[in-house]
C-alpha cells in the first residue's frame, strides 16, 4: 500500500522490512494498539475514534474524489465479490499511489 505525498516527509527515508512485523494477527492487534495510542497522543480521544474509523474516512473521501468502487476496494483491502476479481494480482503500486494522493489524508 502506498503512502500520501503528505505523510512522506514523516517517514524514514528508507523502509527494509514490514512495519509492523509479520503478517500475523497478533501482529495486527499490536500495530492497532500502537497507532490507536498515537490517536490518543495527538489528542484524538473522542469515543468511537480510533484507527479503523480511519478506513470510514477513507472510503468517505475514495468517493467524494469519485474513484471506481473496484479501487476503493483495492485500496481499502476488501474482499473480491467476483471469482473473476480474483484473476491477477491487483493494481500496480504506482496506480494505487495515484488514488491515495488524489485523495490525500
Amino acid at each position: 500500500m502506498p503512502f500520501p505525498a503528505g505523510v512522506l516527509p514523516y517517514l524514514p527515508t528508507k523502509i527494509t522490512g514490514p512495519l509492523f512485523g509479520e503478517d500475523t494477527r497478533t501482529q495486527h492487534r499490536a500495530a492497532s494498539k500502537r497507532l490507536n495510542r498515537f490517536l490518543d497522543d495527538c489528542g484524538i480521544v473522542a469515543k468511537g475514534k480510533v484507527v479503523h474509523s480511519l478506513r470510514h474516512r477513507a472510503k468517505d473521501r475514495l468517493r467524494a474524489a469519485n474513484i471506481d468502487k473496484d479501487k476503493q476496494e483495492e485500496l481499502l483491502g476488501h474482499e473480491n465479490a467476483t471469482v473473476g476479481d480474483d484473476y491477477g494480482k491487483g493494481y500496480p503500486v504506482p496506480m494505487l499511489k495515484k488514488w491515495i494522493d488524489r485523495i490525500g489524508f
